[in-house]
């Protein structure tokens, strides 16, 4: 029978509290993106009468592309502003506002106002993203086995954000 090794460290149990605070942040935020997504051309092509924008499909189609193509064309910006200004924190942090803002900016009815909340929430989302995931790699060295299962539980996440949005709008 051997003896055990006192001189190695024992791996750690559990994860850092900050992963939990990173998934329920992103679950939110997916939330928001798949929330948006089903309402907003129904809100834009609706009549002012149902309480839509009552734009025609070709302007509601056109805002709508430019809208997600921004969310996934400057998400690299993100990352950027990060590394070079802010750092992950903040940058997360501003992120998150500027979602929240954009949300909140939805209530103004007008097309400006509409402009306006998309942009918020593509920023928003394009500093919050790619810092999400770069943030739950960094709780964690290269060789800790638990930093696979944090992103397992990070894109569970996601995936929960995703079910309940659909389900909820």
């Amino acid at each position: 029978m051997n003896a055990p090794d006192h001189g190695a460290a024992a791996p750690p149990k559990g994860h850092p509290k900050g992963l939990w605070v990173l998934v329920i942040t992103e679950t939110f935020e997916r939330m928001s993106f798949y929330g948006t997504r089903p309402l907003l051309m129904l809100y834009m092509t609706a009549s002012a009468a149902m309480g839509g924008l009552g734009l025609d499909l070709g302007r509601a189609t056109a805002i709508f592309a430019g809208y997600y193509l921004s969310l996934y064309v400057f998400a690299l910006s993100g990352g950027q502003i990060a590394d070079r200004f802010l750092g992950a924190k903040r940058t997360i942090l501003m992120g998150g506002l500027f979602i929240a803002g954009g949300q909140l900016l939805l209530q103004v009815h007008s097309t400006q106002a509409l402009l306006f909340s998309l942009t918020f929430i593509a920023v928003g989302t394009c500093l919050m993203k790619p810092n999400l995931s770069a943030s739950v790699g960094k709780m964690y060295a290269k060789e800790d086995p638990r930093r696979e299962a944090a992103f397992t539980i990070e894109y569970a996440g996601i995936n929960v954000g995703s079910i309940a949005a659909v389900i909820i709008c």
